[in-house]
């Protein structure tokens, strides 16, 4: 029983094997594997350039064909391992993105928009691609995605109007399903995006969510 036990690969051990045996294959992959093996190594915190390197060759062979969850997965997962030497694939990553902007989800535009304001890579085409589509389903957002969305773009200091007014008025509409720690957040980020932001019109987004903040705070003084 010792003996088997022993012959068991760690995880590590089992993600290094991988490492060395994937890029000789990586062609048989889909987008959806390509993707899900990056995302994979970067949360296990298994660095591997050359395996990467093969991904984003495979990647930009096949760019075509990923589906806008892929996309965002493949982005999120090259912008966390900081895998050098990348602005062509970030650069086909993004036409492919806005391309097919419709079919992406709240959770798809947050971490794509995540993944390019990590990686340095803030084109601003881009940015206002995922700005307009997520205005358009902002009240389908989970309050994890707002809060990465707009630190995004903060971030990335991409501030656009259109983004900040729907999530502002969001807000607002349903602060109850807000945490109090929720609106810290948002409130912060707020702040210091429209702090470089070049529109005089920009503290009236920051403003309506520190009202949401401030009657947070009066609400919670009142039930002590």
């Amino acid at each position: 029983v010792f003996a088997a036990a022993a012959e068991v690969p760690t995880p590590l051990r089992l993600f290094k094997t991988i490492a060395e045996a994937a890029p000789e294959r990586i062609g048989d992959f889909t987008p959806s594997e390509l993707a899900r093996v990056a995302w994979a190594f970067v949360t296990t915190h298994v660095s591997s350039s050359q395996l990467f390197e093969s991904i984003a060759e495979a990647a930009l062979v096949r760019i075509r064909q990923f589906k806008a969850v892929d996309l965002a997965t493949i982005a999120w997962a090259f912008a966390t391992a900081n895998v050098p030497q990348q602005q062509r694939l970030f650069a086909k990553l993004s036409e492919m993105v806005q391309r097919l902007i419709v079919t992406f989800t709240p959770a798809d535009l947050a971490k794509t928009a995540v993944a390019f304001a990590k990686a340095g890579e803030s084109p601003a085409q881009l940015f206002d691609s995922l700005a307009a589509s997520a205005a358009t389903i902002i009240a389908r957002f989970r309050v994890e995605d707002l809060r990465r969305i707009l630190g995004a773009f903060a971030h990335a200091r991409a501030w656009n109007p259109v983004l900040f007014s729907s999530i502002a008025a969001a807000v607002w509409l349903e602060k109850d399903k807000y945490a109090q720690n929720d609106l810290y957040v948002i409130a912060s980020l707020f702040t210091g995006a429209t702090a470089v932001s070049p529109l005089s019109t920009s503290p009236l987004d920051s403003e309506a969510v520190l009202r949401v903040v401030a009657r947070q705070q009066l609400d919670d003084l009142r039930r002590i």
